[in-house]
């Protein structure tokens, strides 16, 4: 999908988006998938409309396991790492199935960089995770937010998916990030899963008001007793979100644990 004179964005691709910056001797991917044989898809399609430009840059919008898998593809296809410095670690060791593949390029403040000749801002929106970074072209208004802001999808597993996503860091911060967000002149929002989203403004309004009432009606659909995965259903949340939101009511002193529940029995297997 093209988007704009020098923009493209590989939606779809097992685990995280692709974002292809092509300017006009240089080119950067945002994210570096979730396989090495995803990013060598991207590296295949950037050769098909690279024309005069090379391989500069991969941008890292943080450093999930579903994001970083074919970082070592990039580096070696020539690219240069750039991360935030709180998600910059994992690289040296990343969850499986990734492969090292340090950064090179350690970002610590919002800041630019060049894509040949366009120019593209970092901007630091913590609250998913530490080092959660968005790259922002400006004159076109495109934005890769990474997971800081997803649309609401079909999860293979849970179903129907209502975001805000996975809150690590605080609802406050987060929050916090998306106002940050709201302030841009965005056109575009080319997320880390799901569809680009149009309506920009209007869908990071709704996320602040999903986030600051989340508490409230994590306790509205609460109801008896209900393990962080039940939960998770009923509010059609990942369970991550769920555990997130139950361990800040119990801190608030609003619910309390009474007990455990076996949610599945499974058999148990061991080589012959």
């Amino acid at each position: 999908m093209k988007i704009g004179k020098n923009i493209h964005f590989l939606c779809g691709t097992y685990g995280s988006n692709i974002g292809i910056i092509k300017g006009d001797s240089e080119i950067a991917i945002v994210e570096g998938g979730w396989t090495a044989e995803t990013a060598g898809l991207a590296l295949e399609y950037m050769n098909e409309i690279k024309e005069k430009a090379s391989l500069k840059y991969l941008f890292m919008t943080h450093a999930d396991r579903d994001h970083v898998g074919g970082c070592k593809t990039f580096k070696e296809a020539g690219a240069k790492i750039v991360i935030h410095e709180a998600e910059a670690k994992i690289l040296d060791a990343p969850p499986p199935p990734a492969e090292p593949a340090a950064a090179d390029i350690i970002l610590k403040e919002d800041t630019k960089m060049k894509v040949g000749n366009l120019e593209v801002q970092f901007i630091h929106t913590p609250g998913h995770t530490p080092g959660s970074t968005c790259v922002y072209y400006e004159k076109e208004g495109i934005l890769f937010p990474g997971d800081t802001i997803l649309p609401d999808f079909a999860h293979p597993v849970m179903g129907r998916i209502l975001h805000p996503p996975f809150i690590r860091q605080g609802i406050e911060m987060y929050v916090a990030s998306l106002k940050k967000l709201l302030a841009l002149d965005t056109q575009w929002i080319l997320p880390g899963h799901g569809k680009a989203i149009r309506n920009t403004k209007e869908w990071i309004k709704e996320l602040i008001q999903r986030s600051e009432t989340f508490p409230e009606r994590a306790l509205k659909v609460l109801e008896g007793e209900m393990t962080p995965t039940e939960l998770a259903v009923k509010l059609q949340a990942f369970p991550p979100t769920a555990q997130f939101l139950v361990d800040l009511l119990k801190k608030q002193g609003r619910i309390a644990e009474v007990g455990e529940k076996v949610i599945q029995k499974e058999p148990l297997y061991k080589r012959k």
